[in-house]
């Protein structure tokens, strides 16, 4: 009896070895590769020299060369692919994302250099030749006839006035309260209030969309610290 016992205490040692040894070389067993997530390209025929973020671009079928020496029709800035495009369908002009924005929302979706508001985002191959806009300069005597253009205006700042929230201000260029006198406002925040309480008592020329706001008057509207062209 003690030497069946021992016979199969030795067959389950054996046994238990020789799977450890077939685990270690993995022959014996069905072992499901672990999956990666997503999938990894390799890096054959890499060159460093490649401009990702220009082959993106062109992927677009947008033809960086037809945007050479075009500007924004609202800021004035160069075109820049990155930030979206969009054209006028009616007199060619172009616009950013960004500059979209504020035409929607202030001035009825209309184009600031033809009125037209069929504007589309340029995708793909409907990019076509444009022309950059030139903004009418326009005087204290006559700016309500510029409602709803881009304009350029030179003026002296002799007051800035702050909203009760603190969070709006309004650069005047008359000695009249915030809704009665003409203004220079900036679009959603976008420049900060040490830059803009700087203007105080200078002469400034500044590029931007014109308005007639049905509640805070004749104003021109700017989204970005470069629309202000000259400070003496």
């Amino acid at each position: 009896m003690e030497i069946l016992i021992g016979i199969v205490i030795i067959f389950f040692v054996g046994r238990y070895f020789l799977n450890k040894e077939n685990d270690s070389d993995g022959n014996n067993y069905n072992i499901t590769p672990k999956t990666k997530a997503g999938y990894r390209p390799t890096n054959r025929g890499s060159n460093s020299n490649v401009s990702w973020k220009e082959q993106s671009i062109n992927a677009g079928g947008i033809n960086i060369k037809e945007l050479e020496g075009l500007q924004d029709a609202f800021t004035g800035l160069s075109l820049d692919p990155l930030k979206g495009l969009y054209q006028c369908v009616k007199c060619k002009v172009f616009y950013h994302q960004e500059s979209i924005d504020v035409i929607k929302s202030e001035n009825r979706g209309e184009c600031v250099s033809c009125q037209s508001r069929t504007i589309n985002f340029i995708e793909r191959t409907n990019v076509t030749s444009g022309i950059n806009f030139t903004p009418n300069s326009i005087t204290l005597s006559n700016y309500k006839n510029f409602a709803g253009q881009v304009i350029t205006f030179e003026g002296h700042v002799p007051q800035i006035l702050e909203s009760r929230r603190g969070s709006d201000y309004a650069v005047m260029f008359e000695e009249k309260r915030w809704t009665k006198g003409f203004k220079l406002v900036f679009f959603q925040g976008n420049v900060e209030k040490d830059y803009i309480f700087s203007l105080k008592n200078k002469k400034i020329k500044v590029r931007g969309l014109l308005v007639n706001h049905e509640t805070f008057g004749w104003e021109i509207m700017v989204n970005h610290k470069s629309m202000i062209l000259e400070i003496n």
